[in-house]
């Protein structure tokens, strides 16, 4: 009996595994582990949508309220509230001044095409935005700043980056996080200003040459007979642990 409860999960964990391995071949996205979710991303919201993107309505910008005491701006986390643009404020991000008792942080999304052009071959992923701190022209602590970037057919890239400017005009690529699970991009930037994640797009995994997802005829027979072989290991687990438990 011990056996064949082995064996049954020996046999799911096979299929869960040839699976994953399909799922990889498929999309990169689909590489990431469990804990970065099991369901679909929010719908990204475009100030200006490209011509293929889905309009799922106008992002939101959000004025922010930072206490400021004698040791400078309170710790705090500001999410804008169509969670796409996260600014992580260490301990005195904003110093101490005399009479000051608190910031206004604003989080305006923008339309990277009336702002300067990237360097290189970058192409914007998703808006700009632009973060005023009430007059505040450096921060004085660690400030890191989470962009959500869209995903689609024909803009997909698998390596992601945060460009920061200070007039929205000239760029300057930062050190970035770059999570494809999740469409996350993380950077630490050390000024208020403009962001805007660059990439350089490449073909869709999932797309054709014409740049339409493939369907089920146009799989690779190696995926389909994978496909196939997860669903019997399924199968005679299912069997094996139903005989085990009338046993």
């Amino acid at each position: 009996m011990t056996r064949r409860t082995a064996l049954a999960g020996v046999l799911v964990a096979g299929a869960f595994l040839v699976l994953a391995w399909v799922s990889a071949a498929w999309s990169p996205l689909g590489r990431g582990p469990v804990l970065d979710g099991l369901g679909p991303l929010a719908p990204y919201r475009w100030v200006n949508p490209p011509p293929g993107a889905t309009d799922d309505g106008a992002p939101l910008s959000a004025s922010f309220e930072l206490a400021v005491d004698a040791e400078g701006s309170e710790p705090d986390v500001l999410l804008t509230p169509d969670d796409q643009v996260t600014l992580v404020m260490d301990r005195g991000a904003i110093g101490p001044e005399p009479g000051l008792r608190s910031v206004t942080i604003d989080v305006t999304p923008l339309d990277p095409a009336s702002l300067g052009r990237l360097p290189g071959d970058l192409t914007a992923f998703g808006n700009a935005v632009r973060i005023d701190a009430g007059g505040v022209v450096r921060f004085d602590g660690q400030v890191d700043v989470v962009l959500l970037y869209p995903e689609t057919v024909s803009l997909h890239a698998t390596r992601h980056e945060i460009l920061w400017s200070v007039d929205g005009d000239a760029w300057r690529p930062l050190d970035t996080t770059d999570n494809l699970a999740t469409q996350l991009a993380q950077a630490t930037i050390e000024a208020p200003g403009y962001v805007v994640v660059g990439a350089v797009p490449v073909p869709h995994p999932s797309a054709t040459a014409t740049g339409e997802p493939e369907d089920i005829e146009g799989t690779s027979t190696p995926i389909v007979v994978a496909i196939a072989g997860a669903i019997a290991l399924i199968g005679v687990g299912i069997a094996v642990r139903l005989r085990t438990r009338r046993t």
